[in-house]
This record gives structure tokens, C-alpha cells and sequence, in this order.
């Protein structure tokens, strides 16, 4: 979402500068809407929706076994589920339940079963061809499904896990970003957002009540995205990583000394 423009938000950004430019100043929005409790903001309902997207991706599985598209069933079977998360986490806190806050199932899936597909064909696409770039590059793996090669062969990983990387910025992301905005897009007028954003995107958004959709289309939605908000979205995903490559690197180090101590004194006694 462009967080540059105006709405009626409980929280006014700083002029030229979105609140999500910075980690700490996330950390400090949401701290600022709940408490700790926000960083769980939406969990019940996120729970809900990943068990039930296993169990429908499983039984559509064994209905449709030649076709891998159970995952895809069971994404549009629950568009109101992860819509109604999306708006959990954009919006003010709320004591509905999850369950008092889906929004109409035809108007959501009309709006989003285009972008669903999308994020489905993105993913597809992220897990099939670097696994083809692998078997191509004569790669294979073990029982442990781990590659096995010489040290000769240590540049082929590299390759695929660069083109993972690459579908990742290019199609994953951008697919997930026009999820969201359109799930936004469906937000009810009567509540407001954590972080402001323009609710019209642009005047692309038409009323129901004036004979519009109600929701932006995802060409718009992507036309609406200007070019800073991407790349400060990627900034914010370099981030994540470093942050995350960070606490493993802790937790190596931690961990690893731990270990050898305990080896060591097995083995002694």
C-alpha cells in the first residue's frame, strides 16, 4: 500500500516520510495501536486459515490427484478467511471476531481470484524451475533431499538458489503486493487503518452504492504502486533477511560452543 497518501487513519504520518521506512518505526507503530499484543494481531484468525488451507489443500489432493492444484482450490475456497486477516493487520483494533469480520464471499472472490492465481503461478513457477535448472545442471539429492556433488560442482547450487532468488523478487513479491492491495481494496469505509493510505487508489476504486465495483482491479492496483513504495518494500525485505541471517549467526554461536562442551564431557565420562 502507497503509505504517502492521506486517510483517516489513528495515526498521521510524518510528512515525506511513511511510518514503515524503518523496522524500529513499525515496531513502534504497532507497539503504539496495542502493546506487545499487536505483533500477534490476527493470529486466531491466521491460525484458522493455515489449517484449513492444509486440510482442503490435502482432500482436493486425493479428488484431483493428476492435477497439483489443490493448493489452488483451497486458496480460493478461503478468500474470505485471508481477506479478513489482511484487514485484521491493516486496520484498528477491533473486538469483532475474525468470524464477524469476513467480508462477502462472491464480491471477494471476484475481487481476488485473479490475484490468488497469480501468487499460486508465481510460486509454482519459484519451486519448479529452479528444481529443472538443478536436474538440467545434473544436480541430484539424497534421502535427506540435500544435493549431492564434488567440490567441483559447488557453483551449480549457487546458480539455482541466485534464479530462486531472482523468481522470488520478480514474481513472488510482486504477485503478494497485489494480493494484499486488492484484499485492502475491500475494506469497509467505516473502518480506519493503522497506516494511512490512499482508500480510492487514485479515484481507480468506484463505490458499490454508485454502481462501481468496490474494489480496485489488479492492473490497477499496480499502476497505483509508484516506484518508491517498491523500493522501499524491498529495502524492508533486505532487511527481514539481515535481521534473520543475524539471529542465526547468534544462534550458531551459541549453540555450536554449547555443543562441543557436551560432546567433550560424554565423551570423557
Amino acid at each position: 500500500m502507497d503509505e504517502s497518501a492521506t486517510d483517516q487513519g489513528p495515526r498521521a504520518p510524518v510528512p515525506g516520510k511513511p511510518i514503515t521506512t524503518s523496522l524500529r518505526a513499525t515496531r513502534r507503530l504497532l507497539s503504539s495501536v496495542g502493546g506487545w499484543r499487536s505483533y500477534f494481531r490476527g493470529i486466531a484468525c491466521a491460525l484458522v486459515l493455515g489449517f484449513a488451507q492444509v486440510s482442503l489443500d490435502e482432500a482436493f489432493t486425493k479428488f484431483i490427484p493428476l492435477l497439483p492444484i489443490g493448493a489452488l482450490l483451497a486458496q480460493l475456497a478461503l478468500v474470505q478467511l485471508s481477506a479478513a486477516w489482511t484487514h485484521i493487520v491493516i486496520s484498528a483494533p477491533s473486538d469483532r471476531r475474525f468470524y464477524r469480520r469476513l467480508p462477502p464471499f462472491k464480491k471477494t472472490f471476484e475481487a481476488t481470484c485473479f490475484p490468488i492465481l497469480a501468487v499460486w503461478l508465481a510460486t509454482a513457477v519459484n519451486i519448479l524451475l529452479p528444481a529443472l535448472i538443478g536436474r538440467a545442471l545434473g544436480l541430484t539429492r539424497d534421502n535427506n533431499d540435500d544435493y549431492k556433488m564434488s567440490p567441483n560442482d559447488l557453483w551449480k547450487p549457487t546458480v539455482v538458489g541466485l534464479v530462486a532468488i531472482v523468481i522470488q523478487l520478480i514474481m513472488v513479491v510482486p504477485a503478494n503486493v497485489l494480493l494484499v492491495r486488492v484484499q485492502a481494496s475491500l475494506l469497509g469505509p467505516d473502518e480506519s487503518t493503522i497506516v494511512p493510505f490512499d482508500r480510492s487508489f487514485q479515484g481507480k476504486v468506484e463505490p458499490s452504492v454508485l454502481g462501481g465495483k468496490g474494489f480496485v482491479t489488479m492492473r490497477d492496483a499496480l499502476t497505483t504502486f509508484p516506484t518508491s513504495s517498491w523500493v522501499r518494500l524491498y529495502k524492508l525485505y533486505a532487511k527481514i533477511v539481515g535481521v534473520s541471517l543475524a539471529a542465526y549467526a547468534l544462534l550458531v554461536a551459541v549453540l555450536i560452543p554449547q555443543m562441543i562442551l557436551i560432546i567433550a564431557k560424554s565423551q570423557k565420562a
